[in-house]
């Protein structure tokens, strides 16, 4: 139990902690406790179905060949986009005024940048879930879950330090169309190349 503990812990942290900072910038963008929360549910959501689709690739019904996932890089390429158009177009307006998240509620943001920032967890899942048993998979996916939220609030503990918090409410206008490109260009030369 101890080692199936531990490989769920490592696995979670190791492929997740690529989405630190694009997780502390959704978490800069929302100012309400809802759009907190929303956040979280977005995460939980993304992080479902990339275990769900690990899953069946374990169990031979892979529905996604390996050589698509890499497609995945268009969704925060094509927010990235937009949010670098939307940027552009309110550089004389107030800053404050412009929300960080403005593809659509924060939830789906949130759950749609899991998603695609978790094709490359795909492939760690699937050859992990092979060797295991049901009751352990009922392990991981619970360890999962604690993780996740625990990642949601380490992340949102980091944005509400004040010298973070500053950096990412004077940059975020840039950051967040720069980081979802640089991420979808990722994705799409990792999955492509492989």
């Amino acid at each position: 139990m101890v080692t199936l503990l531990l490989a769920t812990v490592l696995s979670f942290i190791g492929t997740n902690i690529d989405d630190l900072f694009v997780l502390m910038l959704l978490f800069a963008g929302a100012e309400y406790k809802k759009e907190k929360i929303a956040l979280l549910i977005g995460r939980y959501l993304g992080t479902a179905l990339i275990l769900a689709i690990s899953l069946l690739g374990a169990f031979g019904l892979s529905f996604l060949p390996e050589g698509y996932l890499g497609w995945l890089g268009l969704i925060p390429l094509l927010l990235g986009i937009k949010e670098g158009i939307f940027y552009l177009r309110s550089r004389g307006k107030e800053e404050d005024d412009a929300p960080t998240v403005r593809s659509g509620s924060h939830l789906w943001a949130a759950a749609l940048v899991t998603v695609s920032g978790g094709a490359d967890n795909i492939g760690v899942y699937i050859p992990l879930f092979t060797g295991y048993e049901p009751w352990e998979l009922t392990v991981f996916a619970t360890v999962f879950a604690v993780l996740t939220a625990l990642f949601c609030l380490f992340a949102d503990g980091l944005v509400s330090l004040p010298r973070i918090k500053g950096l990412l409410q004077r940059h975020k206008g840039i950051l967040v169309p720069v980081v979802y490109i640089l991420l979808g260009v990722y994705i799409l030369l990792e999955g492509l190349l492989l």
